[in-house]
């Protein structure tokens, strides 16, 4: 049996380089944010761009904290938590920013907005 494409598969990417230099300030974000709340972090390079996985353990975040969680969150476009994860940290969220766009059939399917 033959397996269907995702669109994300099928589709053409065009990398879009001011989200790829603005990359560039997001990890230094997010290098200060990790070191500040000793979080590891992880990067991921993918098809459409890149993942940034913050891998925690139990933690209590305080009023502060959330703030600057709220506004190092608007950075990225969208986010995900896994729970249980192999690496023994209780979650991990992980956090995308999309540096191509993608086009199926000549039309654009957005991935962010």
């Amino acid at each position: 049996m033959k397996k269907n494409k995702s669109v994300f598969e099928a589709g053409e990417c065009i990398l879009l380089q001011e989200r790829q230099e603005a990359w560039k300030s997001i990890l230094a974000a997010a290098s200060k944010f990790s070191d500040r709340y000793q979080i590891d972090q992880k990067v991921i390079p993918g098809r459409l761009g890149m993942q940034l996985q913050l891998c925690c353990h139990d933690m209590l975040f305080t009023k502060y904290m959330l703030k600057d969680l709220a506004e190092f969150f608007l950075l990225f476009d969208d986010m995900s938590i896994t729970t249980k994860t192999e690496e023994n940290y209780d979650y991990i969220l992980s956090l995308n920013y999309y540096t191509h766009e993608v086009y199926v059939d000549g039309k654009q399917v957005r991935l962010w907005e």
